[in-house]
């Protein structure tokens, strides 16, 4: 089991213009979000870590030489999700896959008896937002990509 963080985005909903710090390395409770992340996933038992992190990839070099991670540097996934997820589309089996600058309260990758997914209604949606087709139990059977009044996934959790 391995888990893949995306992390090579531009953040430019919420990137100042002089803010240099990228948005999963921003603090939470004293420690960069991706890390938390990290911790998390350590804490369940999955050490192979590869991050996305594109042409941040220099931000990121300490949780290589911290915690064995292996960092992708490849411009082109700075290009977008698709393109990173591309790049290492052949370490992908039984992977999680987890965006960098999702803030976990606490551990979502451990087993329990029941699904849930949180979404939630964008002032201003965005052209690839994630809607939840759900069938007559209200469980999620499909997902309709596009731009949404509606309420959108904002992350999710899928365990049996």
């Amino acid at each position: 089991m391995n888990a893949i963080i995306l992390a090579a985005g531009h953040s430019s909903r919420m990137i100042e213009e002089k803010q240099y710090t990228h948005k999963p390395l921003l603090p939470i409770l004293g420690l960069p979000n991706i890390e938390r992340t990290i911790l998390i996933l350590n804490d369940f038992g999955i050490n192979d870590i590869v991050i996305i992190a594109g042409i941040y990839a220099d931000q990121y070099t300490f949780l290589q030489e911290k915690y064995g991670c292996t960092i992708v540097s490849d411009p082109n996934c700075s290009v977008s999700t698709l393109y990173g997820i591309y790049s290492i589309v052949n370490i992908i089996g039984d992977t999680f896959i987890i965006e960098g600058d999702v803030v976990l309260a606490e551990n979502i990758f451990i087993n329990k008896p029941y699904s849930y997914y949180y979404v939630m209604k964008y002032l201003n949606p965005e052209f690839d937002a994630w809607k939840p087709i759900l069938d007559k139990n209200g469980r999620i059977i499909s997902f309709e990509i596009g731009c949404f009044s509606e309420p959108c996934i904002f992350w999710s959790i899928f365990l049996e």
